[in-house]
């Protein structure tokens, strides 16, 4: 009798930049390819029907280039968080990221759904219903369009668009990533595999579509990038620090922390605490950007930086916060800011440093307090930050007492999100 061989292909889908890999039966990487963008799409706050088949395009194009012997192709996938995505009134297919900003935007309430703070750019803030029916409102709405709310004939999660609009499979929603949406379920069409631990949530597909024979596919609903990049560190580790994907900071769940209202949903593991949206990427980039200072300065900069510079440095508390996330000088999530990027430009760069590791930290050091019995903690961070990473965890040791032990995390995203659906 004849083998079955599995292929894996594993898709992420960023902001900057969207990535795929190929897998062998061994689970070994064989294939790679990174995309960016904004080579596709001059907005990528914003997809319309054209940026979007350019994304399916390339899945294709990626399947169909296996070289492989296999007769199960299966697929894994993770998605920037925080993304809307569905057919408008006209059947057009849209997405709307975390970047695309809602029309209205002052209220400084933030309310706490799924476990996450509704800050400005959530999904739930740019959506409103008239008569029962759901209408998009965003910056990137009225730039590109003539009437600028949009009516939404139907939601759907973003991978399960590229599948069902472009590619013809029948995929299912995700509910992982549909919370964080913080929208209501009513909205999103429900199937029995989301009722399914995320093993066995797959759909089923024979086809003759690819390469000219029948093969068996394997769909899992996508996850969001931070579940699937942090997976494999947080199960044996005491607290992950997510540089990769936003900024978060990850707790295992068997300690007390003061945040227990803050979580994100994980397969296998239920509900975990997370404080998302610390600055991070965003702010050592504009800040490098205002100052017409390369990234590389940055980088370098870290060798200047040691524990007594480090204490001057961070001697008065202060806040860089300069868009809606969460501030550790307050210790709450924050809409409306009392700092500017102009504020924090006049920083010097050894200053910005200091600062922005003070932040991890501070929530790092208050888990300590509420857990005053545990004697060491092992902290693996997630993320290269474009080489900042390797600069950073040296520094960190200095800094961090003994007792907390920091390591760079080893498994990409496609050995995490492998480990997430227990391949």
């Amino acid at each position: 009798m004849e083998e079955s061989l599995n292929y894996y292909i594993v898709l992420d889908w960023g902001f900057t930049r969207f990535k795929l890999w190929g897998l062998d039966h061994n689970k070994n990487i064989v294939k790679e390819k990174f995309i960016f963008i904004k080579e596709s799409n001059k907005q990528p706050e914003f997809y319309v029907k054209n940026n979007l088949k350019f994304i399916s395009s390339e899945i294709n194009k990626f399947i169909l280039e296996t070289n492989s012997n296999f007769n199960n192709l299966i697929i894994l996938s993770s998605c920037q968080m925080h993304c809307i995505a569905g057919i408008l009134n006209n059947d057009d297919p849209f997405l709307s990221t975390w970047n695309d900003l809602p029309v209205n935007s002052n209220s400084d309430f933030i309310e706490t759904i799924n476990g996450q703070p509704t800050l400005f750019s959530m999904p739930i803030n740019k959506i409103f219903t008239s008569k029962n029916d759901f209408f998009l409102e965003t910056e990137s709405s009225k730039k590109l369009y003539s009437k600028g709310e949009l009516k939404i004939k139907l939601f759907m999660t973003p991978m399960q668009l590229i599948y069902k609009y472009f590619l013809g499979l029948n995929a299912n929603p995700s509910n992982f990533f549909w919370e964080s949406s913080c929208l209501s379920n009513a909205c999103i069409s429900k199937s029995e595999s989301n009722k399914k631990e995320f093993k066995n949530s797959f759909t089923s597909i024979e086809t003759s579509n690819y390469f000219n024979r029948k093969i068996k596919l394997k769909i899992y609903p996508e996850l969001g990038d931070l579940q699937a990049s942090t997976y494999s560190s947080l199960i044996k580790s005491d607290i992950v620090i997510n540089w990769g994907t936003g900024s978060q900071i990850i707790f295992n769940k068997k300690y007390e922390i003061s945040y227990k209202n803050y979580f994100r949903r994980f397969p296998n593991l239920g509900k975990i605490n997370v404080i998302s949206h610390i600055p991070c990427g965003r702010l050592l980039s504009d800040y490098c950007h205002y100052n017409d200072l390369s990234y590389m300065d940055l980088i370098n900069e870290f060798d200047n930086v040691n524990l007594n510079n480090f204490k001057q440095e961070t001697e008065n508390n202060h806040s860089l916060l300069y868009f809606p996330g969460f501030d550790t000088k307050e210790f709450e999530y924050r809409n409306q800011v009392n700092t500017t990027l102009k504020q924090i430009s006049q920083y010097s760069l050894r200053k910005l440093i200091c600062l922005w590791l003070d932040q991890y930290i501070k929530i790092i050091k208050s888990i300590s307090k509420v857990n005053a019995e545990k004697n060491s903690y092992r902290i693996i961070i997630c993320g290269e930050l474009g080489g900042i990473s390797i600069k950073a965890i040296p520094l960190l040791k200095k800094i961090l007492h003994p007792k907390y032990l920091v390591e760079l995390g080893k498994d990409k995203l496609p050995e995490s999100i492998m480990k997430c659906a227990k391949l």
